[in-house]
């Protein structure tokens, strides 16, 4: 990471005194020392350096602010204009129901909520597809008349990336729902419900409506408990960046937001709740194992109904009602007549049954052009 400065009339002299900081990331600790001078470059391979300035108060940055990007995947060497880029952000009108003084703090939230250095990204959704939503849905997730905002850090504003969230995965399975996102949480909401039992019956019905079409794990929806630890770990390290421009800063408590300390001492990240853990576990255990019930799967004594799944391939049920009209994963024929070692009559189970991205890929070369001719790189890629 490198941070040239340029010397002229009015511009303070370099004096170590003032770039003492409490800043331990060399990505936090350039932007102070930029905030210093009214003309600087910076160049870092690391995509979080650009992300955190293009959210800092404008009028704390240097007037003449350029980033250089180049990568060794990607070796032309470009400069980009940070203050041309939130110029040419407040002019996207596909943003324009955001605040306009948060545009920049959004884009910034949207980065580190979708995977940064210290937060994990989402399996099969990359950071272009969470661009190309929040552009496409900006008024539901994060406009003026919903409650929640994506750049903020209040409680609520975690309903507005449960929103994102829920559209971004609406654009990687388009073909699933015959709706908009916004309609289709409207006919999922209970309006006796309290704002966050609705936002909770969206992403419950979001992930309801992929999992048919879900071949692996990490592909599926999070929980609403691992979605909000998510969100808590993306606020500890948007905490960080915000106070880029303070010296003395102290980060937030890490066990405060989404991590854990160890019996040995060690920082671990807490990935959900629990209970959504128990009951992953049960589904697994459901669906490599089975049930091996024998009066048609009817009670909730069958361990696949009780989870609230239907019956599959794996079980070794008889005469099994638990299970969808042509379902190609029902019990065989060969596993409902399985002969059985429980009580006849018996409903049993078994007896054993009890968020680092590279550069090149943020800031390809693939360029955009604005109304003056100037050239910027296009701002979310794959």
């Amino acid at each position: 990471m490198s941070l040239w400065y340029v010397e002229g009339p009015g511009l303070l002299p370099h004096h170590s005194e003032w770039f003492d900081s409490s800043h331990e990331e060399g990505d936090v600790r350039v932007w102070f020392h930029a905030s210093k001078y009214q003309s600087a470059v910076i160049y870092s391979p690391d995509t979080d350096t650009f992300m955190i300035g293009l959210g800092l108060h404008s009028d704390r940055c240097p007037a003449n602010l350029y980033v250089r990007v180049d990568t060794l995947q990607q070796p032309e060497r470009q400069y980009i204009d940070l203050t041309q880029l939130r110029a040419l952000l407040l002019g996207d009108t596909a943003l324009a129901p955001i605040d306009r003084l948060s545009v920049g703090s959004t884009m910034t939230a949207l980065f580190a909520t979708t995977g940064c250095d210290f937060v994990s990204g989402f399996a099969g959704i990359g950071k272009k597809t969470f661009f190309n939503t929040l552009r496409s849905h900006s008024s539901f997730i994060t406009g003026s008349t919903v409650v929640g905002k994506l750049a903020g850090s209040a409680p609520e504003d975690f309903l507005s990336f449960v929103r994102l969230v829920c559209c971004a995965y609406y654009t990687a399975h388009r073909s699933v729902f015959t709706d908009t996102p916004g309609n289709v949480f409207a006919a999922l909401a209970n309006p006796d419900a309290s704002i966050e039992k609705q936002h909770e019956a969206f992403l419950t019905g979001t992930r309801n409506s992929i999992w048919p079409r879900i071949a692996k794990e990490e592909d599926a929806v999070p929980s609403w408990a691992a979605l909000h630890l998510h969100w808590k770990r993306a606020q500890w390290i948007l905490s960080v960046w915000r106070k880029a421009f303070e010296a003395k800063s102290l980060p937030p408590e890490p066990t405060d937001h989404g991590w854990q300390i160890t019996n040995d001492g060690r920082l671990e990240v807490v990935w959900d709740s629990p209970d959504s853990i128990t009951a992953i576990e049960e589904l697994i255990k459901s669906l490599t194992r089975g049930c091996q019930c024998r009066t048609g799967c009817t009670t909730r004594r069958c361990m696949c109904l009780k989870a609230g799944n239907m019956c599959s391939s794996t079980c070794r049920c008889t005469g099994c009602r638990n299970v969808r009209d042509g379902d190609s994963n029902a019990p065989t024929q060969a596993a409902v007549s399985h002969p059985e070692s429980s009580t006849s009559g018996d409903e049993t189970s078994d007896s054993s049954d009890r968020e680092e991205d590279d550069p090149a890929s943020f800031f390809p070369l693939s360029t955009a052009k604005s109304k003056s001719g100037n050239i910027i790189p296009t701002l979310f890629s794959e």
